[in-house]
């Protein structure tokens, strides 16, 4: 079982984006340490030098986000990944499945879907269950 003090959560976001902002002020209660990047050369370095649990990765990364994905899922990083798309096609939708994505998400302006996913991620994978602690935001 997984029990670290502190879960490693990198957001890979283009932006800045209110999805990014929304989730990382949901997230301020729990043993997070939150890494930021805006490249794919960023998510490269961060996920070969830190120890990333969950990485949440934006399609409009420069270069592409499933290409990013895809370099580091060559390089052997197997670790969940949740995948921001604003609008997936079935292509776009059987590409991150096939690069093992735990889930795609449309971010909503009126809906945080983001949060609950994370959550999940950490739960399912990781046997990690911060609900009460994200609740008190």
């Amino acid at each position: 079982m997984f029990a670290p003090e502190r879960a490693n959560l990198l957001i890979a976001d283009a932006g800045p984006s209110p999805w990014a902002a929304d989730l990382a002020r949901s997230l301020e209660p729990l043993p997070v340490n939150l890494h930021w990047t805006r490249t794919d050369t960023e998510v490269i370095n961060v996920i070969t030098t830190t120890g990333v649990h969950v990485a949440i990765v934006d399609n409009q990364l420069p270069g592409g986000g499933l290409r990013v994905l895809e370099r580091v899922r060559q390089l052997g990083w197997n670790k969940p990944c949740l995948f921001i798309c604003y609008h997936a096609d079935q292509r776009t939708l059987q590409d991150a499945l096939a690069l093992n994505v735990f889930s795609v998400i449309a971010p909503q302006t009126d809906r945080d879907l983001l949060t609950p996913m994370v959550l999940k991620v950490f739960r399912q994978v990781y046997q990690l269950d911060w609900a009460d602690l994200s609740a008190s935001n």
